[in-house]
């Protein structure tokens, strides 16, 4: 008997192969969720308000989802919002725990300072973003909660960020940090609002695109695992020739 005949015959290898095959005609028909890695570090201390000593580490990731449609505003054209895009964000403070948060927004584009200086840059940031999950002790005001998370990079040469849509890829922190010192506005950071509104500042050291798992492999490996438990099948049948399991 053929492998289609015997998927006929057998339900469960039938479904299961129409699975693998779904999973892989709807991996290119809709957008998926997109994930971005950090990792960062203080580069001053940060006492008394925390405990943190320069070089304390964080790290975590953020998901958003890519099909996310811009939030229409008069300057639409030159910054794009992404509302509610992040829908999921994990950190975590070496020593100290991990927080979770969701809900928040995506920017990119022109960002406009106005006062003593009125200067552009270019901006990359994730704002508003609500977490929970890690408390710290020993600070000057008691212990202190993690209520909100943000990442924020700007670069004064307004040389790396070149569209408004969503980029489906990390932007390179080098433009945002080239400049830092002499100009004091490029910046690459990851801040963590605490109870009371005091904000921990990290700066990122990376930005990395996480790889999702390809549906397209996930259903070719479902078809030939299920094919392989099939061919083990038909050869521990009683009566089965070499010759048989030769044309299977």
């Amino acid at each position: 008997m053929s492998l289609i005949q015997e998927m006929r015959v057998q339900p469960k290898l039938f479904t299961a192969t129409l699975i693998a095959l779904s999973l892989f005609i709807t991996s290119h028909s809709r957008a998926k969720p997109v994930t971005f890695a950090f990792e960062a570090r203080t580069t001053f201390s940060l006492q008394p308000y925390f405990p943190f000593p320069v070089g304390q580490r964080a790290s975590g990731t953020y998901t958003f989802d890519s099909d996310t449609p811009p939030t229409v505003h008069p300057r639409s054209d030159i910054s794009g919002h992404y509302a509610d895009a992040v829908i999921d964000f994990n950190v975590t403070i070496e020593g100290y725990g991990t927080g979770h948060g969701s809900n928040g927004t995506i920017g990119v584009g022109k960002r406009f300072f106005t006062g003593d200086l009125d200067f552009v840059t270019d901006s990359y940031s994730v704002n508003s973003v609500n977490a929970t999950g890690i408390a710290i002790p020993g600070t000057i005001l008691g212990t202190t909660r993690l209520s909100g998370a943000r990442i924020w990079l700007d670069d004064i040469d307004q040389s790396s960020i070149h569209s408004v849509e969503l980029p489906l890829t990390p932007p390179s922190l080098t433009p945002f940090l080239d400049n830092q010192l002499s100009s004091g506005v490029d910046r690459a950071d990851l801040v963590l609002v605490f109870s009371g509104g005091r904000g921990a500042i990290f700066q990122l050291e990376s930005l990395t695109l996480v790889p999702e798992p390809s549906a397209g492999g996930i259903a070719i490996l479902l078809f030939f695992l299920f094919t392989g438990n099939w061919r083990a099948t038909r050869r521990a049948q009683p009566g089965a020739t070499p010759h048989a399991q030769r044309d299977v």
